[in-house]
C-alpha cells in the first residue's frame, strides 16, 4: 500500500479528498499520509487551487442558468402559428422559452397552466361567419387549464371587415357569459406579448400562495400609515388620523395600552380592546411552547 502512495504522489495523481499543504520544514503532509518534496507540493497545490477555481466557476455557471430557467416562463407555441409576430416576439423576448409543437387547442399554452387563443379582429369576423369561433370557444371551455381568447386589432380593422358591430357583440357575449371563456383585448402583438407574461407572473404569484390586495394602495409613507391602521377593527380615516396624531407612528399605535389608546378622542373603551385583542399575541401560545 505504501508503495502504491508513493507511485501516485510521484506521477501527482491524488486519491478524492486529498489535500497538500506547504509546511516550513519543506514537507507536505497530505490527508492519505505519504509526503511529498516542497517542488512537488507546491505544483499539487497549484492545480488544486486551479481545479477548485474552475469548479467555482461551473457551479457558478449552473446556478445561473438554473436561476434563469426559474425566472423565464415556459411557452408551446402551435406550429400553426410559429411563423407569426407574436411567436417571433416570444421567441426574442428574455422572460419566456419558447417550444413549438403541434397543440391540440389554443395557440399559446403558458407555464402549462394558460391556454391562449389569438384572433386578430378579421380573423375573428371570419370564426364568427363560419361558426368556427364558437366550435373553438366550446373545446376550450371543457380544457383542464385557464383558457382565453386574445382579440388582437383597433376598431378600424372591425371597421373594414363590414360585419355590424352588434353581430360581433352577440357572438363575444355567447363566448364570455355561456362558454365561460374570458376575453383580453389587445392592439398589437407586442400587447399581446406583454399580456401572456402579465398572466404568467400573476399566475407564479397566486401558485406562491401571495394574493394581491384589492382596493387603493398609498405611496406616501403617511398614507400608507393611514391605510394600515384603517385595517383595525372600527377604525375609519378620521379616527386613523387621529391616532397617527397622537401616537405618531403605527408601532407605536400597536403597543398602546387600552387606557392609552381611550385618550384618544372617539376611541371608547370597546373599540380600545378590540384593537388590543386584534394586534396581542395570545400568551397561551408561549405555554404550550414552553411545555414542548
Amino acid at each position: 500500500m505504501l508503495a502504491l502512495r508513493q507511485h501516485l504522489a510521484s506521477q501527482m495523481i491524488l486519491p478524492p479528498g486529498t489535500l497538500a499543504r506547504a509546511s516550513l520544514s519543506g514537507i507536505a503532509n497530505i490527508e492519505t499520509g505519504f509526503e511529498l518534496p516542497v517542488r512537488r507540493q507546491i505544483t499539487v497545490n497549484r492545480i488544486a487551487v486551479g481545479a477548485y477555481r474552475l469548479y467555482r466557476r461551473l457551479t457558478r455557471r449552473a446556478n445561473a442558468s438554473e436561476a434563469l430557467s426559474m425566472t423565464r416562463h415556459a411557452v408551446q407555441v402551435d406550429d400553426r402559428e410559429s411563423a407569426g409576430p407574436v411567436a417571433d416576439l416570444l421567441g426574442r423576448s428574455p422572460d419566456f422559452h419558447v417550444t413549438v409543437m403541434r397543440l391540440k387547442l389554443g395557440d399559446y399554452l403558458v407555464d402549462g397552466r394558460f391556454l391562449f387563443e389569438r384572433k386578430t379582429l378579421p380573423d375573428l369576423v371570419t370564426s364568427i361567419i363560419s361558426g368556427r369561433l364558437f366550435t373553438q370557444a366550446l373545446r376550450l371551455a371543457g380544457a383542464r387549464l385557464r383558457p382565453a381568447l386574445i382579440l388582437e386589432g383597433t376598431s378600424n380593422e372591425l371597421a373594414e371587415s363590414g360585419m355590424r358591430w352588434e353581430a360581433v357583440q352577440g357572438a363575444l357575449i355567447t363566448v364570455t357569459f355561456f362558454c365561460a371563456i374570458p376575453i383580453l383585448s389587445t392592439r398589437t402583438p407586442e400587447e399581446t406579448v406583454r399580456t401572456m407574461l402579465f398572466a404568467a407572473q400573476q399566475g407564479r404569484t397566486y401558485a406562491m400562495g401571495s394574493l394581491p390586495r384589492p382596493g387603493y394602495r398609498p405611496t406616501g409613507k403617511r398614507a400608507r400609515q393611514l391605510f394600515m391602521l384603517q385595517g383595525l377593527p372600527r377604525i375609519g380615516p378620521e379616527r386613523a388620523n387621529r391616532l397617527l396624531a397622537r401616537f405618531g407612528s403605527v408601532e407605536a399605535v400597536i403597543k398602546a395600552s387600552v387606557e392609552e389608546l381611550c385618550a384618544v378622542p372617539g376611541i371608547g373603551k370597546p373599540i380600545a380592546e378590540r384593537i388590543r385583542w386584534s394586534v396581542a399575541e395570545p400568551f397561551s401560545a408561549y405555554r404550550v411552547m414552553a411545555a414542548h
